[in-house]
């Protein structure tokens, strides 16, 4: 704001100094009565002076800013590829040559092996063709600031240079400092020297394929997107539990915030509990975030803080809706079938999503090598179909899913199989 006040006086004002000229006074003391009002007469230049000086000063302070009217830059939709056929209903969107550079460490669950394990798998079937594959892109520095801190990617980016300068071959753990911290949420992620980057391109490939759903020139509602490192557990000043940044609320607030979505909703079926996507959308009415998991009140990650039936969402209309099972594996695949069938449905029939989205984990699966719920194939194809059905009811079937968790490469190999399969399935017109 320009504080440079102005003492112009107005025309009325520069009218009325004659009568104050020193000659005027001279000519009002010959008077009788003007020689009484003299001094008062003497010191009125100053007076209307300090006024007029005072009207400007209040009127700059005061002042509106002018209104800005260029025109806002919309948002450009990504273009289907040449080689993409324009029939194709489902995409994935993936590339294995950057995902696996994101390194772990020798024996880390979270391991390269995991992407390529999935793209064979769907190669093998015929879901994963020339056609229907896409290249992501990276998220651009102000996608990543729809959810986090910039403080905390820079501080992402500075370990990653320092590991530049040494063997990119290591792996190591993000190092927590003063500002990067959430409280009851640990920073436990590795990083190498391609985190950085990899975790860009797992933030910018839903993006990918919202963009490319959204271009009307072809057929595709869907897509699965095959990323790492995973990102529930991320929240805006830290990643944590294998996750750098959290790549589904990111797309969830490019939905709605970029592109102007009114109702997002955020399905995770993820063994664990995405504390760091509920902490980023509870306050969000534009976004709904589903999740079952295990029970955290018996000391499951990411801990009993996170993750109760009782946590609702913070928004004058609840939109979290926590549905934590506990028990055997046969009981807790039993509870998270119901809750889908009898809790999920039930809600969106009175939210009405305009696009869902999906944090694809497999770990529930019985074979899982870290958690296991007891899920199987068959169950991943109903919680698939599931959410077809309400984007096709609501959301003009519009379905984006992304890969969360998942570490037994045979169970993530044949849970992403049918997944996808069910993902091309039409149910209704």
């Amino acid at each position: 704001m320009d504080y440079r006040i102005e003492t112009k006086l107005s025309v009325k004002e520069l009218c009325l100094l004659p009568l104050f000229t020193p000659y005027s006074i001279r000519h009002l003391k010959k008077s009788g009565w003007g020689n009484k009002f003299i001094g008062a007469i003497e010191l009125f230049p100053v007076i209307s002076l300090i006024a007029t000086v005072v009207e400007r000063c209040v009127q700059a302070c005061f002042k509106k800013p002018p209104v800005n009217t260029t025109p806002q830059k919309t948002h450009q939709r990504y273009k289907a590829p040449a080689h993409f056929d324009a029939t194709e209903r489902v995409a994935v969107v993936a590339n294995k040559k950057i995902f696996m550079k994101h390194l772990t460490g020798d024996g880390h669950p979270e391991a390269p092996a995991r992407v390529e394990a999935i793209e064979n798998a769907l190669t093998l079937a015929g879901l994963m063709k020339s056609t229907n594959t896409l290249e992501p892109r990276p998220a651009t520095s102000e996608e990543i600031a729809l959810c986090h801190r910039s403080f905390y990617r820079e501080e992402v980016q500075t370990q990653v240079n320092a590991l530049k300068k040494g063997d990119e071959k290591r792996s190591v753990p993000f190092k927590k400092t003063e500002q990067c911290q959430t409280p009851y949420v640990g920073s436990d992620f590795n990083i190498s020297s391609e985190t950085l980057n990899t975790s860009l391109y797992a933030a910018g490939a839903p993006l990918t394929a919202i963009e490319h759903i959204l271009d009307e020139s072809n057929s595709t509602t869907r897509a699965f997107c095959i990323v790492r490192p995973p990102g529930h557990h991320a929240h805006q000043n830290t990643g944590s539990g294998f996750c750098v940044f959290n790549n589904v609320a990111i797309a969830a607030k490019f939905l709605t915030r970029q592109l102007k979505f009114e109702r997002v909703l955020i399905v995770d079926w993820d063994a664990h509990h995405g504390e760091g996507t509920q902490e980023m959308t509870e306050t969000d009415d534009k976004i709904y975030y589903f999740s079952t998991h295990r029970d955290t009140a018996e000391g499951f990650y990411p801990g009993s803080h996170w993750g109760k039936a009782d946590e609702t969402g913070k928004c004058r209309q609840r939109n979290v809706m926590n549905c934590p099972v506990s028990g055997s594996k046969e009981k807790c695949r039993r509870q998270i079938l119901e809750a889908f069938r009898q809790k999920l449905v039930p809600a969106m029939e009175q939210y009405k999503p305009d696009f869902v989205l999906i944090s694809c984990g497999f770990d529930a699966h019985e074979n899982d090598s870290l958690v296991g719920l007891g899920l199987k194939d068959e169950d991943y194809r109903e919680m698939t179909k599931i959410c077809v059905q309400i984007a096709e009811k609501h959301a003009k079937g519009r379905v984006v899913s992304v890969l969360e968790g998942g570490y037994n490469l045979d169970a993530i190999s044949g849970a992403a199989k049918v997944h996808v399969e069910e993902l091309g399935k039409i149910y209704t017109r």
